[in-house]
């Protein structure tokens, strides 16, 4: 059976965005992830990525004190590229009205906390 590690991907994209996703948002970036992890399913290609993905958005509910993470980790990474305050609710309107370089800062920001979530040792390498 044929393989894939989405990093391997997400790297692709870190690299050259404009290419693989036509512009820097994370709603870009959600939805080329959401597309290529179908894409895979489809195709019998199993997903090897450690640490699973999925377990992002817990990690960054815990690691900056969001009193939920059912808005998403795209909403969680525009917010604090925004400034909001995590510990309280996400103003869905401000989300709305980020400029161009305010998403370029989040997208920015994703790579970054991706990088330190795959590099914490406390992140479960199980998948879900």
């Amino acid at each position: 059976m044929q393989e894939y590690d989405l990093y391997t991907a997400l790297e692709a994209i870190r690299v050259r965005t404009g290419m693989y996703i036509g512009g820097p948002t994370l709603e870009l970036v959600g939805s080329y992830i959401s597309g290529y992890d179908q894409a895979m399913r489809d195709a019998g290609v199993k997903d090897v990525t450690c640490p699973d993905l999925v377990h992002f958005r817990a990690w960054l509910k815990k690691k900056f004190g969001f009193p939920s993470d059912t808005a998403g980790w795209m909403n969680m990474v525009l917010a604090l590229a925004l400034g909001c305050d995590p510990s309280k609710p996400l103003s869905l309107s401000k989300l709305e009205k980020a400029t161009h370089e305010q998403h370029l800062k989040s997208v920015e920001l994703f790579y970054e906390l991706l990088d330190a979530f795959r590099n914490d040792k406390s992140v479960p390498t199980e998948p879900v």
